[in-house]
């Protein structure tokens, strides 16, 4: 999850072999999930699209974009759109609370599927596929203000938090500042300062005013997460 807060090209490489990483991530996803609580399917497909982020970035440098790319995108987010939380959190105590992290983590993928791919012109920018980014990013919103009131929850909302705030570039202060206040917020209930981090990149980034995904991640902020 640190690669998505870094640059594309900037990327930490494990291993060296994709299909090698993501099957040790799957041994060892046990380990994981207490600390993120996001549901194995999307996590992998965290990593799938690290990976095309860096295979997109390279050919960009190279000036030789690959079509191959672009269907790899797509693909990605249809496999994202077939993930079902009511799926995911059924059979599992607490229902209504899985099924709220399983809403989270579906919509801050999307998001971050979407426009770290726009930011290295592997997607591009549509009006359908705005729309439905709005459309995710008012769930995504709408789900993290019930998340946050719930203090087990709340405690792994930062990286679905940094997604929202890439995301409401342009709708206005208020809900800019409900998400950096969640973040000061955070940081006082986890005892790091991890969230501070996350708000003062958040911070820089709106008062820049260019939209996108790598425009935000001047560096590797692996710790952010």
């Amino acid at each position: 999850m640190d690669n998505t807060c870094s640059p594309s090209w900037d990327q930490i490489d494990i291993t060296g072999a994709n299909r090698t990483i993501i099957d040790d991530v799957k041994s060892v996803y046990d380990l994981i999930f207490p600390y993120t609580l996001c549901p194995q399917e999307l996590f992998i497909m965290i990593l799938e699209i690290n990976q095309l982020r860096t295979k997109a970035s390279a050919s960009l440098l190279l000036y030789e974009a690959d079509p191959a790319h672009a269907l790899e995108a797509h693909d990605l987010i249809s496999r994202i759109e077939r993930f079902l939380p009511e799926s995911w959190a059924q059979g599992r105590p607490f229902f209504s609370e899985w099924l709220l992290l399983g809403k989270i983590y579906k919509a801050a993928v999307s998001l971050y599927c979407t426009m770290s791919l726009q930011s290295l012109t592997v997607l591009a920018p549509t009006v359908s596929l705005q729309a439905t980014q709005t459309e995710t990013g008012n769930e995504l919103l709408s789900n993290l203000r019930s998340a946050l009131k719930k203090p087990k929850l709340a405690r792994h909302m930062v990286w679905p938090l940094v997604v929202a705030g890439i995301e409401v570039m342009h709708r206005g202060e208020a809900t800019q500042n409900w998400i950096e206040t969640s973040l000061g917020d955070l940081s006082r209930q986890l005892g790091t300062s991890c969230p501070l981090t996350a708000r003062t990149v958040l911070k820089r980034y709106w008062k820049g005013g260019v939209a996108g995904w790598d425009e935000c991640f001047d560096r590797a902020y692996v710790f952010i997460i």
